[in-house]
């Protein structure tokens, strides 16, 4: 007793207090009542203070006793921040919350729990633990998905609030996301000012006092000491994030006065910082009210909040997944391209191209240029390297821009199928869109998707992936990205994502074909792939032959092989070393003059995997006898790779492999040669190109090995790749780097059994290995599947395969015999893909090709068409017998009666990659001709090449003045493919800028515009197309104008006045040029009478592009992202502002909410 009096009387001073707080009463009961209706609900809500979408983290306030939610965090201003810093509702306050931290943490989603907690006067009857269950409601009821980290801030009671709130039985989700506590002087162990407190509660009853939450509050109270200890054991280390949550405690040091009497300090410094972690009490310099109160950014408490906060605040569940898959699932190992070497490929080299093969409700603009098709049959065909027109062509970092629709309007293309042969990058195109996505190359695709997951379809096959009896997004998350299993919800965190309406997630779902089984059907995988393949944003690889996707998609594209330019740059980076940055030039030089003599060769490189092998043996290809054919590239490619795998199969040593001959190798690994022939044959002829473990197995019966195991064996093998690098060697898939030596493979099987006279083709039943093997007869397969599309290129190298030896006249022998295809084409056809791998030393050869010949003129004739000669394995004596030799023969081609037939000549012959001579004169003579068509298809035929002889290129030129349209539209185009053009020749052209055809204006617009400089008068006589009849052709002279670095004043006037085009698009070019390329522009370039038209114009383009214009010292500027430009105009200030304003639409609302400004 003597210490509770020793207390009280310390406190006389509270009495005191309570005295003159009793005198007050009934004035304050008056204003209470008159100020509370205008107070809001108060009963328990969180209300958002401040927040987006895209929001990282939460900070949830509690205010303290008493305390008006609101108005509890304001504070009279201490400095005067910028407006553009923290915007007030008063000018004098300034709001914790939604001022200071809305403005330093703009990625916050800030939340104030409005409690009722007065005491004094109608006070609700509800203790701490009641209303802590209320916030816990509240949040699980407001929070978003996904959910985010929690920073709790509570000011004194509001401190006891939230431990009320987490030690709730079925808080331990909150606790889970819980990042950390702020507390704000939180009571504790009590505060000795709640005794007071509750004696005048007491005393004034009769107003509606209630003194729960007051000695709740009792300094060391039982209820305080046990709610401590059931927080401590609820924050804990838990499931989540292995350790305490984080608590940061802020004291007091100043006492608090009460009508001009002391209360000391109200929460004492041991009170406050119980549950602080180490060296996380701060002491503050205030009294206990102004502990939630800051005067502005410069405070001392609002430094040290924001600091907590900072070191408190911790990534989202999503935003840990994100980081998780980009460092621990992206690893450069994972994203790693071997050659055949067994180096590394730079990303750099890894050269995507894509062309569309349908476009889904998309034009092509324009008649595309190009002439008759080249032939479907040609090896180069086959393999989908042959290029496709340029317009055709699809820059990997342009995939998602907009493109113009059928209708004219927009399409922005989200859903996207690219098909490919195996070995022409599908695999390596998903890690070239990871590596650049992460990298931020291609800066469209990081604006619209914040990530890219790469899912192998493949392993939608695992048996752990289908055992389940409902496989989820979650699932598959968790099992593809390997999320770690003592990390759960960030699985759930990314599957959540998706369900947001914002979200921004780019799937790349690689190998559509590899589970097409799954594409029909009821069960759980089927209805997961289809949830999976209808996801807004998806990129889908498939190869050709599989199943059509049944979920729409907005365009299709085909991988094609490297251009050109790519296989100069391939080969060159394959002979510099990285180290001493020294390029063997004469090796490029070597191995670019090989190809340039052997047309198949060229065609066939420029397949990634095939250019790889290439470089990789070249230094095999002996230099006096280097292939000329298909199958002899290939035979010398795999015998250096066998040197390779001989050594990594263990046979030999690798000074061994070196020196030996191809014989000795093969005598080393004549069971692993016999075994991946087997597998290739039978995949070939069962139409398999992946080979699981089941189809393994039926080969290895038939062709055991005899040291290392079947799959370790694959493993070391050159010739075979998996896609399955993550799981484990017995359970791996294999295919043939490229289905050609998959192909050649199995040739060399069939040939084996071709050459023995006892020999047998062996069968395998790959589906279903219990049923043994069948047999036939090499002869009987030929006769069979002579004409079968799937063993086209097979053929080929069968007969590449047999050059040379006694057997070779006995296959084409046997082509020759019955069965025989009765309409004759198809067989010409297989015989001259078998003779263009033979050597000329076959006896029939000559009878065969004069064969070839006549049933190339009678396709002329009969047809109208010369597909047989299109096809680059045509024989060149073939073609040179059937257009050259004088007879009655050539008037059938190019000089005969029928125009039909002299244009198909032509556009056979400019469809070859190489012209002797005398052909190429016999075509440029076809300019002259009588017919309009066949003029135009040898303009076009001629176009094609990249070099012509002066006296042809003239004779080009003489067809701009053609009286047809179609013959001079053709010689523009044609001309457009040469870099250096004389000037007569540039003057021919622009003359065609007043052409009447509008097709003509617009090729010779395009062609003008690809010149590196242009004469004035030139650039004046495209200006004048802007006043062209034709929308297209002024875009088109807009456009290219626009790329110039200077253009004459004059040419910036005529640009200028095209701010008035009734055409959108062509405004909009306009002021493009004037704005970007165009800035430093003098009063002459701007009349005011144009002041109209621009500002309606650059409205129009500020809804779709970062672009403003205002008034700034007098001058008036357009904000680009790159550039701002000054405008000068020839009319006064506010002249160009009446303007303005008068161009306004009635209906535009102000720009600042009505406020008057100059910009306005």
């Amino acid at each position: 007793m003597s210490t509770g009096w020793g207390w009280m009387t310390t406190w006389w001073g509270a009495g005191l207090a309570i005295v003159t707080l009793l005198l007050a009463t009934s004035f304050h009961r008056v204003t209470g009542k008159i100020c509370r209706p205008r107070d809001k609900n108060r009963s328990g809500t969180l209300e958002i203070l401040s927040g987006k979408d895209d929001a990282k983290f939460e900070i949830i306030a509690v205010p303290g006793l008493g305390a008006h939610p609101y108005h509890t965090w304001e504070a009279r201003k201490t400095q005067a921040p910028d407006a553009a810093e923290c915007k007030t509702a008063q000018s004098s306050k300034i709001h914790l919350l939604k001022d200071l931290l809305a403005h330093d943490f703009p990625d916050a989603r800030i939340w104030n729990f409005a409690h009722e907690s007065n005491w004094l006067i109608d006070a609700p009857v509800k203790t701490t633990e009641e209303i802590g269950k209320c916030l816990l409601k509240e949040i699980r009821d407001k929070r978003s998905s996904p959910h985010l980290p929690i920073i709790f801030i509570g000011h004194s009671l509001g401190g006891i609030i939230i431990k009320q709130a987490l030690c709730t039985s079925d808080s331990q989700d909150i606790i889970d996301d819980t990042a950390g506590i702020i507390f704000l002087g939180a009571p504790h162990q009590g505060s000795s000012a709640s005794i007071a407190g509750a004696a005048l509660a007491a005393l004034t009853g009769f107003l509606g006092s209630d003194t729960t939450l007051l000695l709740s509050l009792k300094n060391h109270g039982a209820q305080l000491s046990n709610l401590a200890d059931a927080f401590d054991s609820r924050i804990a280390p838990n499931g989540r994030w292995q350790q305490r949550v984080r608590i940061t405690s802020f004291y007091e040091t100043k006492k608090t006065y009460l009508l001009g009497l002391s209360l000391g300090v109200v929460v004492p410094r041991d009170s406050a910082k119980v549950h602080a972690d180490a060296r996380e009490s701060h002491s503050i310099e205030t009294d206990h009210s102004g502990l939630n109160k800051c005067g502005g950014p410069t405070d001392a408490l609002f430094a040290a909040l924001t600091a907590a906060i900072r070191r408190l605040k911790t990534p989202s569940l999503l935003e840990q997944a994100d980081t998780w898959i980009r460092d621990k699932h992206y690893t450069a190992d994972r994203l790693r391209i071997e050659r055949l070497s067994g180096e590394s490929l730079p990303m750099d080299q890894c050269y995507i191209n894509l062309a569309i093969v349908e476009r889904s409700g998309q034009d092509t603009g324009h008649p595309k240029k190009g002439g008759t098709a080249p032939s479907p049959f040609s090896v180069l065909a086959r393999q989908r390297v042959e290029a496709p027109d340029k317009t055709m062509q699809v820059e990997l970092a342009a995939l998602f821009n907009e493109r113009k629709g059928s209708d004219g309007g927009p399409v922005l293309p989200r859903r996207i199928l690219i098909r490919g042969r195996a070995g022409v990058g599908k695999t390596t195109l998903c890690k070239k869109i990871v590596y650049e996505f992460h990298k931020g190359t291609w800066d469209k695709w990081n604006e619209l998707f914040d990530r890219v997951l790469w899912v192998p379809l493949r392993n939608l096959k695992l048996p752990e992936r289908r055992i389940k009896p409902k496989y989820t997004l979650e699932h598959l998350f968790r099992h593809e990205f390997l999320l770690p299993k003592n990390e759960p919800n960030l699985a759930g965190a990314l599957f959540r994502a998706l369900g947001i309406k914002s979200s921004n997630t780019l799937f790349l779902l690689d190998g559509l074909d590899e589970v097409s089984q799954d594409l029909t059907g009821n069960g759980s995988m089927p209805r997961f792939l289809d949830e999976l393949l209808s996801q807004p944003n998806v990129i889908i690889t498939s190869r050709p032959s599989a199943k059509p996707v049944r979920q729409n998609v907005h365009l299709e594209l085909e991988t094609i092989g490297f251009g050109p330019d790519q296989v100069d740059e391939y080969i060159e980076r394959s002979f510099t070393n990285p180290k001493m940055v020294k390029t063997d030039q004469t090796k490029v030089d070597k191995v670019q003059s090989f190809l340039q003599k052997h047309w198949l060769v060229q065609g066939l490189v420029r397949i990634p995997i095939q250019l790889d092998a290439l470089c990789y043996t070249w230094e095999e290809f002996d230099p006096k006898a280097v292939p000329n054919t298909m199958t002899g590239m290939y035979n010398t490619i795999v015998q250096k790779l066998w040197k390779k795998d001989i050594v990594r199969l263990e046979k030999a040593k690798e000074g061994y492999a070196e020196v030996a001959h191809t014989a000795e190798i093969e005598n080393k690994i004549t069971a692993e040669i016999a075994l991946v022939e087997c597998l290739a044959f039978n995949g070939l002829h069962h139409d398999i190109i992946d080979f699981t473990p089941e189809h393994r197995d039926g080969v290895v019966k038939l062709c055991p090995l005899q040291d290392l195991p079947l799959d370790e064996t694959l493993s070391r093998l050159s010739f075979l790749r998996t896609s399955d690098t993550a799981s484990t060697i017995k359970d791996r898939n294999y295919h043939f780097i490229h289905l050609t030596f998959q192909e050649y493979f199995a040739a060399q099987y069939f040939v084996r059994q071709w050459k023995d006279p006892e020999g047998q083709l062996s069968f395998l039943t790959l589906s279903n290995t219990n049923t043994g093997t069948k047999a036939s007869h090499p002869v009987e397969f030929l006769r069979k599947h002579k004409y079968t599309t799937r063993y086209d290129i097979f053929w080929r190298f069968v007969a590449g395969l047999l050059d040379g030896s006694a057997q070779a006249p006995d296959f084409i022998d046997t082509i020759e015999e019955e069965p025989l295809d009765i309409l004759g084409p198809t067989h010409q056809r297989l015989v001259m893909h078998c003779l263009s791998e033979m050597s000329s030393n076959l006896a029939t050869r000559q009878a065969l090709e004069e064969r070839l010949a006549r049933w190339l003129l009678f396709e002329c004739k009969f047809n109208e068409s010369a597909w047989l000669a299109s096809e680059a394995e045509f024989p060149e004596a073939a073609l040179r017998s059937a257009l050259l030799h004088e007879s009655s023969d050539v008037a059938a081609l190019l000089g005969d009666k029928n125009s039909n037939v002299r244009m198909a000549a032509i556009e056979t012959l400019g469809g070859r990659a190489i012209l002797p001579d005398g052909m190429l004169t016999a075509v440029a003579a076809r300019l002259e001709d009588e017919d309009s068509n066949v003029r135009r298809a040898a303009v076009k035929a001629l176009g094609r090449r990249v070099m012509l002889p002066d006296v042809i290129l003239t004779a080009v030129v003489v067809r701009l003045e053609d009286e047809y349209g179609i013959v001079r539209r053709a010689a523009v185009e044609a001309l457009d493919g040469h870099a250096t053009l004389f000037d007569g020749m540039l003057t021919a052209v622009a003359a065609r800028l007043e052409d009447e055809d509008r097709y003509v204006r617009i090729a010779a617009v395009e062609t003008l515009r690809k010149r590196a400089t242009l004469l004035d008068w030139v650039a004046t006589a495209m200006a004048a197309r802007l006043e062209d009849e034709d929308m297209y052709v002024r875009s088109a002279a807009v456009e290219a104008l626009g790329e110039r670095v200077t253009l004459p004043d004059e040419v910036l006037m005529v640009v200028a006045a095209r701010l008035e085009d009734e055409d959108g698009y062509v405004r909009s070019a306009a002021a493009k040029v004037l704005i970007h390329r165009h800035e430093n522009l003098s009063r002459t370039h701007l009349k005011g009478s144009l002041v109209a038209s621009l500002y309606t114009t650059l409205l129009e383009m500020s809804f779709k592009e970062q672009l403003s214009w205002y008034i700034e010292k007098d001058k008036f500027s357009v904000n680009v992202p790159d550039s701002i430009t000054e405008l000068s105009i020839d009319l006064q200030q506010n002249e160009v502002i009446e303007r303005i304003n008068g161009a306004r639409p009635a209906d535009c609302p102000s720009t600042n909410g009505g406020k008057s400004s100059s910009n306005n």
